[in-house]
């Protein structure tokens, strides 16, 4: 069975990129430019403020993901809450501030839960977004193979070397697993980027064949948005990095011109979705072999 929703997967190899920041935006954008259609967002980051963001003080889930993840017994549906930002926009909270590790070290449970997890994407939403903590494990590797993976960095030389790394490990854990080379990262967000950085963050996943598929300006409104524990797009919807955000959540969903950015050397729509597929038949196999 095909992979019909469409879903991202936003990872780094540091703290402090704004890999949530962008993770809850996006997931606005999307519930905003679909209005008809349900978004779903996945909290994995044990930092919980993507759930923070999303639900606000009053929502009190019953499951969380760590329940979902640990408890054979709970399904996709009983660990997801609506948004209190966007009726369309759903939820798989983290509440308790959910560590990856060692709690899914049981293979066999990870691999059934990740299939009711894309079976329930299916099924329910249009768009997916999973936000995965910072770091480069065996985790995200799992993850990675689930949609199309996006990596997000700021452009200080910490943060770039950081991402090149994740490059690297990634490939290593599926030249391992596949015993192939196989590119995981589909392209680079650049958060809080100052005007004439843009070049220096392109030239740098250039090497490594991967495309920088949105720039977002640093803007102060961020920071105004984050203590207000509001979601920019919806704050300052004119401000220039809530417009990037949206820009880039257009071209994912293929609206307003998109073209096909998420695969390399500028392959067509086409060649784009055949990429998602053949990658999300790899997962199946893999959850597969044990079953």
């Amino acid at each position: 069975m095909e992979q019909r929703t469409k879903v991202i997967v936003l990872l780094s190899n540091k703290g402090g990129t704004g890999k949530t920041f962008i993770a809850s935006n996006l997931g606005v954008a999307f519930a905003q430019m679909c209005p008809g259609e349900n978004v779903i967002m996945v909290d994995v980051d044990p930092g919980s403020r993507t759930t923070s963001m999303l639900l606000g003080p009053s929502t009190t889930p019953r499951k969380d993901i760590f329940d979902f993840f640990r408890d054979p017994e709970v399904l996709p549906e009983d660990a997801v809450v609506r948004s209190s930002v966007m009726n369309n926009l759903l939820v798989m909270p983290n509440v308790r501030g959910f560590e990856p590790h060692p709690s899914l070290k049981n293979k066999e449970l990870l691999r059934k839960k990740l299939s009711l997890l894309l079976q329930f994407f299916d099924d329910h939403t249009s768009f997916a977004i999973i936000d995965l903590p910072a770091g480069k494990t065996t985790l995200h590797y799992f993850f990675s193979l689930v949609g199309t993976c996006y990596l997000v960095v700021r452009p200080t030389q910490d943060s770039l070397t950081a991402g090149e790394q994740m490059i690297g490990t990634l490939s290593n854990l599926a030249m391992k697993t596949l015993k192939r080379d196989e590119r995981l990262i589909d392209g680079v967000i650049a958060n809080a980027v100052i005007r004439g950085e843009e070049e220096k963050v392109r030239n740098f996943f250039k090497k490594h064949g991967v495309e920088v598929v949105q720039i977002v300006p640093y803007s102060p409104a961020v920071e105004e948005a984050i203590e207000r524990w509001e979601c920019l797009v919806t704050y300052k919807p004119d401000d220039p990095a809530a417009i990037a955000i949206r820009q880039l959540a257009a071209k994912i969903a293929g609206r307003e011109g998109w073209e096909d950015i998420s695969v390399q050397e500028s392959r067509d729509r086409r060649g784009g979705v055949l990429e998602a597929l053949r990658r999300m038949r790899i997962l199946r196999s893999i959850l597969r072999k044990k079953e």
